[in-house]
């Protein structure tokens, strides 16, 4: 897994992007907003992998201690599983906090329009859900 990571950020941060040869500005600029662009996600990708292994790795050295000594930790490790789960709810948290394009397609997908309206000296708010078909 380790190294998966880190030959996926290798690729993503050390690769210069193909362009025409010439070196104008408009290149240059193009070619370092790729390149922040690749770090970025790099950056992402990275957290992701040590948000898992945070996640992940006491419930696994928990289980190898529980089958290496005679004490009973199962308490413990299904307190470690749910934190183990509890991966899956953090990733779309951190692509939301991270991402502009994953807010805003998250955005999309929902298609959530507020709006205020004042009736009888109370504030009520209307939420519809617009869905496309």
């Amino acid at each position: 897994m380790l190294f998966a990571y880190s030959m996926m950020s290798r690729t993503l941060c050390s690769g210069v992007p193909p362009f025409d040869n010439n070196e104008g500005l408009s290149c240059m600029q193009q070619r370092n907003r790729l390149m922040r662009g690749r770090k970025r996600v790099a950056c992402i990708l990275l957290l992701l992998a040590f948000v898992f292994a945070g996640c992940w790795l006491p419930y696994h050295l928990v289980s190898l201690l529980d089958d290496l000594s005679d004490a009973s930790y199962k308490d413990l490790k299904m307190n470690l599983l749910l934190l183990g789960h509890a991966n899956s709810a953090l990733n779309p948290i951190i692509y939301c906090a991270l991402s502009r394009k994953f807010r805003r397609s998250i955005k999309d997908l929902i298609c959530i329009s507020v709006h205020f309206t004042r009736r009888r000296q109370n504030m009520q708010v209307c939420v519809k859900l617009v869905t496309e078909e």
